[in-house]
């Protein structure tokens, strides 16, 4: 249910971008582009991750205590970035590149502290199974969040229109979720008290002290070249290559997020008791992934530039060429990626996060050659691309060593 919601999201957001892409020029893209970046990463610590406790607590007691916990995080998260934001946003902007921000920066902890509420209501409603509430958010924020953008557009307001629609799409469906959290509560008496929030908190420390730097290593992976672009090349260049990327990644988000969950349904059951199995399905997945995913390569690598054209509009004429860069990017994520969640069946988090480190430094370093040799903008995305390729495929390799390892274990029992 929740699947098939978000692919219907995702045609969606790809329908109104047709329209969308012709109301905003490329540079303002690319402001969205950055904004959504440094949201995406400071919004990782934002409860601290502790809200990925709520689905696994033992009694409803302890997820509504973990509820509050992750709430009253993320409150005092959010003001505290707005105090930062006052008296050193400029600064830190300045610092990364991103001083067109500057006008803003007071939008940056409302979409945090709303991202992070959704989050927490939405473990909420994972663990009491509400699927159907979650599908319909995920439809609330697509068509919420692209008619205010829109409506802006058409009113001629400028990046503001795309930051306002972007923060609506994250708030769009709180309500909903929320109703989930209220019923349950007439169900389940629960007396905050500071002993059993702090020994929640104490319980669950694996979350901040572990999960979290090991997002923030992965987030920062994903969200510093959008920084690094802007800073050689300016915003429009990363509006076209934004506009690129969130085109090419479709196939990965409608077919590849969905494998990948049946994948890890599947192997979360057998994996310690048959790894054998495990390797025979992941092959065999390998091998279909691989043919499937010819098709969307095929389109993209060898008519994307006029097909931006057409469906965007002549100004994203250049995106097409991006677009044939980031297709080898993104079938080598619908290909590898899936078969990965074996990482988590067989608790080797460190070697995923060994993986993102590589795809860190290597994208960090990339950029220092680049800003010294004054490097082309399709050079530098190609050898970008090139290292989330090589980390896809070490990953792939990676997971099967783990796997042959398992085996083996099982065999000397």
């Amino acid at each position: 249910m929740i699947s098939s919601s978000t692919a219907v999201a995702q045609i969606l957001n790809f329908l109104f971008s047709t329209i969308i892409s012709r109301l905003y020029d490329p540079s303002e893209f690319g402001i969205l582009s950055l904004f959504g970046s440094i949201t995406a990463l400071m919004v990782v610590a934002g409860t601290l991750s502790y809200e990925n406790a709520i689905p696994i607590s033992e009694n409803d007691e302890e997820s509504v205590t973990i509820f509050y916990l992750s709430l009253a995080i993320l409150f005092a998260y959010s003001i505290t970035i707005m105090l930062i934001s006052i008296f050193f946003g400029r600064t830190i902007l300045s610092l990364l590149k991103a001083d067109v921000l500057v006008k803003y920066i007071y939008l940056i902890p409302i979409s945090i502290f709303l991202t992070g509420l959704y989050n927490i209501l939405l473990q909420w409603n994972l663990r009491v199974k509400d699927f159907s509430s979650i599908s319909r958010t995920k439809l609330s924020q697509s068509i919420f969040g692209n008619l205010v953008k829109i409506i802006f557009g058409v009113l001629r307001l400028g990046p503001i229109g795309l930051l306002v629609g972007q923060i609506a799409s994250q708030g769009a469906g709180t309500r909903t979720l929320s109703k989930s959290f209220v019923r349950s509560q007439k169900n389940v008496n629960v007396r905050l008290e500071k002993s059993k929030i702090f020994g929640s908190a104490k319980l669950y420390k694996n979350f901040p002290l572990f999960y979290v730097p090991d997002q923030l290593v992965n987030a920062a992976g994903l969200q510093l070249p959008n920084f690094f672009l802007a800073a050689l090349y300016g915003n429009e260049v990363l509006g076209m290559y934004t506009m690129a990327n969130s085109v090419v990644s479709l196939p990965m988000i409608l077919i590849g997020d969905s494998i990948s969950n049946v994948f890890f349904s599947e192997v979360a059951s057998i994996g310690k008791s048959d790894p054998q199995s495990v390797r025979r399905l992941s092959l065999n997945l390998f091998k279909k992934l691989f043919l499937l995913s010819l098709i969307p390569l095929a389109i993209f690598s060898l008519f994307s530039p006029p097909l931006f054209s057409i469906i965007f509009g002549k100004k994203w004429y250049e995106a097409g060429k991006y677009a044939v860069i980031l297709s080898f990017v993104s079938f080598s994520r619908l290909v590898f990626v899936p078969i990965s969640r074996v990482y988590t069946i067989y608790n080797k988090q460190k070697d995923q996060l060994f993986l993102d480190l590589f795809r860190l430094i290597s994208l960090c370093i990339i950029y220092a050659v680049a800003s010294n040799l004054q490097m082309g903008p399709y050079v530098y995305v190609t050898l970008n691309s090139l290292v989330i390729i090589i980390q896809y495929v070490i990953g792939f390799l990676l997971a099967q060593k783990i796997i042959r390892k398992q085996i083996e274990l099982k065999g000397h029992e």
